[in-house]
């Protein structure tokens, strides 16, 4: 009889420092997600996708103040939840890819058109900003490698939020006082995922480069102008006159981006042509308290967001600017510079399955590790540097037993 058992054992273990003085705000293990870890070894070693490590997932809801004003951890999403290999993050915020090594497989949907490091459903994962990353901002140094130290192997991540890192925030300068504004990021979770396709169905989502600006902020195409969008929503074409209003919520009246987005949104300031408004939704980050109802607490990375209503792999939105045409929307908003017009532009995903056997491009991402801490702010003033290392060690097997059975 021969008997051989091995163990293998994964620990997980997290630094984030701030990048400029150093000081650590975070030392600790994290949990292991046994169940998608297992899963990602066989994968590996049937040489099939979504094995790896892709993207740093961070998020808002790992923590929460209780009636004594204590900080209470939630705990980790390791698959013993009742949640299995379902498990996400309790409330992403913000990600991105820390994996760039992969780009050439390209199995899911539109991604490689994305940057490198910027989240790769932009705002899809959850209800927060997700997207806005700025990697030509951060230092060298960082993205992911193995090391072989004696019978043990590390794997290292190293990634930097830097300080323009979520677009969309505010700085420490702007913060009197922990506010509801500032809950997209405190960052108190965070999560590796292998690759793979989206939890739910996903939307088509284009943005255009405004200049980092929020609901309350000025909108820049003067009051009384009329203009005209040219947007195609899940592959059809779209015209729709704009007339943007005498005044609006702003300081002195002004006309603010979130009149702009309620306008769009209910129809009130088409009023000609295509009521697009039908077919998509615009959005900007919002932190207003209220004053938009169609965008309250929408995180767009600074951008102004157009989405489909669609999901799916047949939903997407492209915008059109046309620098010769005075009163193109685009072309007006961007001072003519059409280069800021379809940024992070995405088309949208079927949701993953859990196993594809036939074709493994249709599995969803899983979530590998999870860890929730006290809150650590990302103001705009403030660059972090985050190393993630594993480190997985077997154990020697038992030694083999033979026992052979005479018969004379």
């Amino acid at each position: 009889m021969l008997k051989e058992t091995f163990e293998t054992e994964i620990k997980g273990h997290v630094t984030i420092k701030d990048a400029k003085t150093k000081e650590i705000l975070l030392d600790k293990d994290n949990a292991i997600h046994t169940i998608n870890m297992a899963r990602a070894f066989a994968r590996a070693l049937a040489k099939e996708p979504s094995y790896y490590i892709y993207r740093i997932a961070f998020g808002n809801g790992g923590s929460f103040i209780d009636a004594a004003g204590q900080v209470v951890l939630n705990p980790p999403n390791d698959g013993n939840n009742g949640d299995g290999w379902e498990s996400r993050l309790y409330n992403e915020t913000y990600s991105e890819i820390v994996n760039t090594k992969i780009q050439s497989e390209a199995y899911v949907g539109n991604l490689l058109e994305v940057s490198e490091t910027s989240d790769p459903f932009f705002g899809q994962n959850t209800t927060g900003n997700g997207g806005g990353s700025v990697p030509a901002d951060d230092p060298s140094g960082g993205g992911i490698i193995s090391q072989e130290v004696g019978g043990k192997s590390n794997v290292i991540i190293t990634m930097y939020i830097n300080q323009n890192e979520p677009t969309g925030q505010l700085s420490n300068a702007s913060i009197s006082a922990p506010t509801g504004e500032q809950t997209d990021f405190q960052l108190n979770e965070m999560g590796l995922y292998t690759a793979g396709r989206p939890p739910q169905a996903t939307n088509g989502i284009s943005s255009v480069n405004i200049g980092n600006k929020v609901s309350t902020d000025e909108f820049p195409i003067p009051p009384n102008s009329v203009v005209n969008l040219q947007i195609t929503v899940d592959g059809a074409p779209y015209t729709s006159q704009i007339t943007i209003p005498s005044g609006g919520t702003g300081a002195a009246g002004a006309v603010t981006y979130g009149d702009f987005c309620e306008g769009f949104n209910n129809g009130q300031w088409i009023t000609g042509q295509s009521a697009v408004n039908n077919v998509v939704y615009v959005f900007i980050t919002d932190m207003s308290g209220g004053e938009y109802p169609s965008i309250i607490g929408a995180q767009s990375g600074g951008f102004l967001s157009f989405k489909s209503k669609t999901t799916g792999a047949t939903s997407s939105v492209s915008l059109g600017c046309n620098a010769s045409v005075a009163n193109d929307f685009c072309n007006v908003l961007t001072s003519g510079i059409c280069g800021n017009v379809n940024i992070n532009q995405i088309n949208g995903q079927n949701a993953g399955v859990q196993n594809d056997p036939i074709n493994a491009a249709n599995e969803r991402e899983r979530l590998l590790t999870h860890l929730t801490f006290n809150p650590v702010l990302k103001a705009a003033d403030r660059a972090l540097e985050i190393i993630y290392t594993l480190t997985i060690s077997v154990k020697p097997s038992q030694d083999s037993v033979v026992s052979i059975n005479n018969a004379n």
